[in-house]
This record gives structure tokens, sequence and C-alpha cells, in this order.
């Protein structure tokens, strides 16, 4: 299983690293079951809460992809 630390997580999502505590804390969309002492897990972004999930480096996850093409037409 590959890890993120918070930090790369953050910059990956375009948001601080207080927003990823603040989503950890709070349990936003689940993603307590992804995190651990190792940082959190990469297996997030199939998740169907995150799929769609705009990375800051605009790899949009396959769902995400999916969705904007279907909107497009």
């Amino acid at each position: 299983m590959e890890y993120m630390t918070k930090t790369e997580f953050a910059e990956r999502c375009g948001v601080s690293k207080v927003t990823v505590f603040n989503w950890i804390k709070s349990d936003k969309d689940g993603i307590g079951r992804y995190t651990s002492r190792q940082g959190i897990s990469a297996d997030i972004f199939t998740d169907p809460a995150w799929s769609n999930m705009d990375t800051k480096e605009g790899a949009l996850t396959r769902a995400a992809q999916l969705k904007k093409e279907l909107e497009s037409w």
C-alpha cells in the first residue's frame, strides 16, 4: 500500500495542511479509513467520495475524467 504524507496530500488536493488536519478531525467523507501513522493511503482516490477530486497536478482520477467527458457531451 502506498502512502503520502499529509503535506503531500494537501499539495495534491490544492489545500493547506491545516485543512487536511481539519478533514481528518471531522472524518470528512470517511478520510479516517485511509489515515495511519505512515500517512494517507493513495487508495483514498478510489473511494467514491474522493474519486472526483481534481488534484493540483491536474491529474483527474478515472471517475472524474469520465464524469467530465459525460458533462461535455
